[in-house]
């Protein structure tokens, strides 16, 4: 049986303590959420810009906008915390919300010069936003351009072909016929999130709300995807039923058969997006 989760109220209004989610949300009207994130983090307490009338947090002022204090979620949820965190709640005792949220170890390491790296099909790569590149980290000329990758339709994952033998990006030949080998996709965060301490040095971000909505992650894996399961099958299959289609009609006299499938100078190659983290908003 689930545990009944802590209730505060807000000037009349109820939310309850989501602390896995780091939000509040309204007791009768879930769809409305207060994220921790985008309140003041006071250390001892948080700030909420509250608006009387929408009952949540405006990023503006209006004449119905005050300003709240809201206790630390150790203070409103000291279980949901330890439990969230796996930390023993005994252990709770003098820490700050942002101590207990952002990996300090993780933080100290960062701080101290070690980079994050990736994991790309057992081949690590180390995250280098300075020069905008992940470099092979026994190998540090070999490296993949950031740049280079695309968006895969959602905002915060960028995506590539991968050669698994030369450890590069690739292209591929739109008239292919069969899968190539050694060709993966791969599919990893956006800049930001591949070293968000840099990113918030960067953009001149407030250190304690960015990393509790970035999450410093020092040693993470690629998203791996076979070309079989990607939508090159498919460009597979229709060159494929070209070629066969082709191989039904027969030229008339004086006419040159046409070769079938796409126009062999066609490539499916990683567009890249032209910019860098420095480009990039927030």
């Amino acid at each position: 049986m689930e545990r009944a989760l802590p209730v505060i109220d807000i000037k009349g209004t109820k939310f309850i303590v989501d602390v896995a989610n780091d939000e509040l949300k309204q007791l009768d009207n879930p769809d409305n959420t207060i994220w921790f994130p985008h309140m003041q983090d006071r250390i001892t307490h948080y700030v909420l810009a509250y608006d009387l009338e929408k009952k949540t947090r405006l990023p503006y002022s209006t004449d119905t906008t005050i300003e709240v204090n809201i206790p630390t979620l150790i203070s409103l949820d000291p279980q949901g915390m330890a439990e969230t965190y796996n930390i023993n709640i005994k252990d709770l005792a003098g820490k700050t919300d942002y101590e207990i949220i952002v990996d300090q170890k993780n933080l100290a390491l960062r701080s101290n010069g070690k980079k994050p790296e990736l994991d790309i099909t057992g081949d690590i790569f180390i995250i280098d936003m300075e020069r905008d590149t992940l470099q092979l980290k026994k190998k540090p000329e070999v490296s993949l351009a950031l740049a280079d990758f695309d968006h895969d339709g959602r905002e915060d994952i960028i995506t590539a072909f991968y050669h698994t033998r030369t450890k590069s990006l690739t292209e591929i030949d739109a008239g292919i016929h069969e899968l190539p080998e050694h060709i993966v996709q791969i599919k990893i965060p956006e800049e930001i999130q591949l070293d968000p301490v840099y990113a918030a040095l960067e953009f001149h971000q407030d250190f304690r709300s960015f990393l509790r909505n970035k999450p410093l992650i020092l040693c993470r894996k690629a998203e791996v995807v076979p070309l079989e399961k990607t939508y090159i099958k498919d460009i597979v299959a229709i060159n494929l039923q070209s070629q066969n289609t082709a191989k039904k009609i027969l030229p008339k006299k004086g006419d040159e058969l046409q070769k079938p499938g796409r126009d062999k100078s066609a490539i499916i190659k990683n567009k890249g997006r032209k910019r860098g983290l420095k480009r990039q908003k927030l």
